[in-house]
């Protein structure tokens, strides 16, 4: 069963966490290469990590087609394709007791007060995630948004889950901006959560996903800014001994399904 990894165009050649991770497969014996997450009329027998689809948020209707296809046509898609549709939106942020407290409005309902930011319902790397007084760039955005309290941090916790076990995290710094993302000049470095923040990330990894990434402001207390089930960085070029153990459990995962 050939593997291949879903990228974005431009990153057609993988990263180098992703790169990392493809010759773990190999090791394994495994077929595997990139490809562009739109070029997918001819696959076929064939298992997809959507790891690299990073702009995905910025076509979404041939995103959903891509699912549909991979559906229709018994491609097997990790995480699933059920999990995926529901992680695409982030209303599912409603239903966790310790995320940043957050309501949905219509686009045309929109009154941001000093203590509050609005994201995209569907959105990826900061994309149009904005502050009261600044510009909102409309682009981004469909029919709704999402309203978020504002959480003073400096910096966010990535705990990172395989299976549903936690494995290691990731502590992103912000630099200069109010956004603790790659794309806004974060700082990178190596974190040891607590038993209590590994604890209360657990409870929220959805039970089907293989992988998944929790996102968590450092704060006054924790608070859960995301869960991440569909391209989450994981980091591989930071911890590639990981790359290893996730590439052994797709193995192990892989044959439990008699492929």
């Amino acid at each position: 069963m050939k593997i291949y990894i879903a990228m974005q165009d431009i990153y057609k050649e993988g990263s180098i966490g992703l790169r990392i991770l493809k010759n773990e497969f190999l090791s394994l014996g495994f077929e595997c290469e990139f490809f562009v997450w739109q070029e997918y009329e001819n696959l076929k027998d064939c298992v997809i990590l959507p790891l690299g689809v990073w702009d995905y948020s910025l076509k979404v209707d041939e995103f959903l087609r891509f699912l549909d296809f991979c559906e229709l046509n018994n491609i097997i898609l990790i995480n699933n394709t059920k999990l995926i549709r529901k992680n695409l939106d982030k209303s599912y942020l409603l239903d966790i007791k310790d995320a940043v407290k957050s309501n949905i409005v219509d686009i045309k309902d929109i009154k941001l007060k000093p203590n509050q930011i609005i994201k995209p319902l569907i959105g990826q790397s900061g994309n149009g995630v904005a502050r009261f007084n600044d510009d909102i760039n409309l682009q981004f955005y469909k029919d709704k948004a999402l309203i978020q309290e504002y959480i003073n941090h400096n910096s966010e916790a990535c705990l990172v889950f395989f299976e549903g076990a936690y494995q290691y995290s990731i502590l992103r710094t912000k630099n200069n901006d109010f956004r603790a993302n790659y794309n806004y000049g974060v700082k990178i470095d190596d974190f040891n959560p607590s038993n209590e923040l590994i604890s209360l990330a657990s409870k929220y990894i959805p039970k089907d996903s293989f992988y998944a990434r929790c996102d968590v402001f450092l704060a006054d207390r924790f608070y859960i800014n995301e869960i991440e089930c569909i391209e989450p960085a994981l980091y591989f070029d930071k911890k590639p001994e990981f790359a290893s153990i996730f590439a052994n459990k797709m193995k192990k995962h892989l044959n439990s399904l008699k492929i």
